[in-house]
């Protein structure tokens, strides 16, 4: 499967350390690195029905959320790798209705079980690892290069299955210093 590209929001991020509109980098594995979510011979990854799942799920964060944004993305066997923008501008304020990152991710994982669970594509029991990994993207040429990796990535992924594909190949400079695990509770 080809890594999705939607048309690009406009950058918003403020180096300051209040960061209204942001880029996220999101990085989700299956529980126990199953390869639920797409196969592969030789060739592009084709997803599974879990994986159609999975990628109609993550599309739709930006209708169930107003304050969310998906931008690139791909789907590997067992990794979900894309761009969040979130909104978090009135998170300043105590109860606010704005989600974090963290309330989304839960929104996203949550969703997709229950309908792998109800599609009968995982059979009970968890989908996802505990906690996800993620990084804010703090430039906009930042983002053009994570953009473009995660257009190469796969491709790459495909051709050396054995090597693997985001932490030993993420670009230098593409959000700074990592943050994460963190668990999502």
């Amino acid at each position: 499967m080809a890594a999705e590209h939607l048309p690009p929001t406009a950058f918003r991020c403020p180096a300051q350390r209040a960061r209204p509109t942001c880029p996220w980098l999101v990085l989700l594995r299956t529980f126990a690195r199953a390869r639920l979510l797409a196969e592969h011979d030789f060739g592009p990854a084709v997803l599974t029905g879990a994986g159609r799942i999975v990628r109609q799920e993550w599309l739709e964060l930006d209708q169930i959320h107003a304050e969310v944004t998906v931008d690139a993305f791909t789907i590997w066997p067992d990794h979900l790798c894309g761009v969040l923008w979130v909104d978090q501008t009135g998170r300043l304020f105590s109860g606010s209705p704005h989600p974090s990152l963290r309330s989304v991710v839960h929104e996203f994982r949550r969703r997709s079980t229950t309908r792998l669970h109800a599609a009968g594509l995982v059979p009970g029991g968890p989908v996802w690892q505990v906690g996800f990994d993620y990084q804010v993207i703090r430039e906009e040429s930042a983002l053009e290069r994570l953009r473009q990796f995660i257009t190469r990535t796969e491709s790459r992924w495909v051709l050396n299955p054995s090597v693997p594909a985001f932490e030993a190949s993420l670009p230098h400079g593409v959000a700074g210093a990592p943050v994460g695990p963190q668990p999502d509770r």
